[in-house]
């Protein structure tokens, strides 16, 4: 039905994958976003169809590409974001950074990088006591 018609055709995979047909609505979607790796709305859907199939490093590397294309505070927040929830906190400082180098006044971008610096310094924490000995 899509053709060679990516936006369509990703639509098309996004409504497949929301009614549980992951792996078809996936293909689409890939196929079209490697024919309009530029097209925001055709790598929003992939990276929300990523996320909506437990596929979060994928979403990452889909929300990294629209930071490459479309620059925005939001689209810098949301790639950190997944980068969070994947606990890859370095990778999403770095993205944060990115994102305050374009955009140093957004205090959107400044705040998630205060958090996320917290949240890394708890983590490094964390994992320094788990492999310390008990005294």
């Amino acid at each position: 039905i899509a053709g060679r018609d990516p936006m369509l055709e990703s639509k098309l995979g996004y409504v497949e994958v929301k009614m549980g047909f992951h792996g078809p609505g996936l293909d689409k979607l890939i196929r079209a976003a490697k024919e309009a790796p530029r097209m925001f709305g055709v790598l929003d859907r992939l990276m929300k169809a990523y996320m909506m199939t437990g596929k979060m490093r994928e979403a990452a590397a889909v929300a990294e590409q629209v930071t490459e294309e479309l620059s925005h505070p939001r689209v810098f927040l949301r790639a950190a974001s997944l980068h969070a929830a994947l606990h890859d906190w370095d990778r999403c400082l770095q993205t944060l950074e990115r994102g305050l180098a374009a955009f140093p006044d957004s205090a959107d971008l400044q705040q998630g990088y205060a958090e996320a610096s917290k949240q890394a310094m708890e983590s490094r924490i964390s994992a320094a006591a788990a492999g310390s000995p008990t005294l």
